[in-house]
């Protein structure tokens, strides 16, 4: 099996054969597999698409590890993919973890059980790396040339300033959509005081990572959960990153 195998380093260096490839996210709220093919050596044509829910971060947020059942569903859901991903011709897999699996006490606990059930090497790749391949995604599905990227998964959301189609900074913060709402909100829908603690959190974080404030002619790029290579491009007019954060799905 391990020939069939890849790297994640293979997504950052650009080495996808015309042959079909199987991506994994062993994400915080979701596990997802993208299958793809190069076709005249420049555009990536999806042959296959899965999703199953995992929500890890919730684990992770009330213990700081990933719980026995934590560990078996997302065991159950590679393997699922794998099969998957067989059926749909893939001549290999890479498959990468992010936010939650990074921040567990026991990640590596997860990644050598997939790897001893099924031969899948799953990398823990940093913020830095998960920003990049957000990055190089939404790049290459969207036509602008110049502006700001917004990441936002269940355990972290990525920020990335871009110009001239090339990523000039890159920034990683805790403020996931699933690991926000399991932390401040208890009622549904959130008070209103739930939801001003929970700005006053966003802004506190983002004043400390120091996100810089929007131009007039950036475009805000948001990919979400809705859907793994969905983007919505909005001007933005002078907002700040606390703005477009906190107003959600509304605006971003």
């Amino acid at each position: 099996m391990s020939s069939l195998l890849g790297s994640a380093s293979d997504l950052s260096e650009g080495n996808v054969a015309d042959q079909p490839v199987a991506v994994i996210d062993v994400g915080s709220n979701s596990g997802r597999m993208i299958v793809v093919r190069l076709v005249a050596g420049s555009h990536l044509e999806t042959l296959f698409e899965a999703k199953a829910h995992l929500r890890l971060a919730s684990d992770v947020a009330a213990t700081g590890n990933l719980g026995p059942s934590a560990i078996d569903r997302t065991i159950a859901c590679v393997e699922d993919f794998l099969a998957q991903a067989r059926a749909a011709g893939s001549a290999r897999t890479i498959a990468v973890a992010t936010a939650a699996v990074r921040d567990a006490s026991n990640g590596d606990v997860l990644t050598e059980r997939i790897r001893s059930v099924t031969g899948l090497n799953v990398e823990i790749i940093d913020g830095a790396r998960e920003a990049r391949f957000g990055f190089l995604g939404a790049v290459h599905s969207v036509p602008v040339e110049s502006g700001v990227l917004l990441d936002l998964g269940g355990g972290s959301i990525e920020v990335s300033r871009f110009r001239d189609r090339a990523m000039s900074r890159a920034w990683t913060l805790p403020l996931g959509a699933l690991l926000m709402a399991d932390r401040f909100f208890t009622e549904d829908p959130p008070t209103r005081g739930e939801r001003r603690r929970l700005l006053e959190h966003v802004t506190s974080q983002i004043e400390k990572a120091q996100l810089p404030t929007l131009g007039r002619h950036d475009r805000r790029d948001s990919a979400g959960p809705r859907s793994a290579t969905e983007t919505k491009l909005i001007p933005s007019r002078g907002c700040t990153a606390t703005s477009c954060l906190c107003r959600g799905s509304r605006t971003c």
